[in-house]
């Protein structure tokens, strides 16, 4: 959950898992209340596969 959090949070140019917290809850709630919920888990299953793509090329865990 941690390394999903930060990943999210990067993408706002913070690296941060409270951050990416509420980034993520930010883009769920407002893609909710848009009438677009498709939209919020788009965005947290392109890192979750951006991750799991970075592990299976083995890159480097600390960047």
């Amino acid at each position: 959950m941690d390394v999903i959090l930060r990943s999210h949070g990067r993408l706002m140019l913070q690296i941060n898992p409270l951050s990416g917290l509420i980034f993520l809850v930010g883009v769920l709630l407002g893609s909710y209340i848009a009438g677009k919920p498709q939209i919020g888990l788009t965005c947290l299953l392109a890192v979750i596969s951006a991750n799991v793509a970075a592990y299976l090329y083995q890159l480097n865990r600390k960047a």
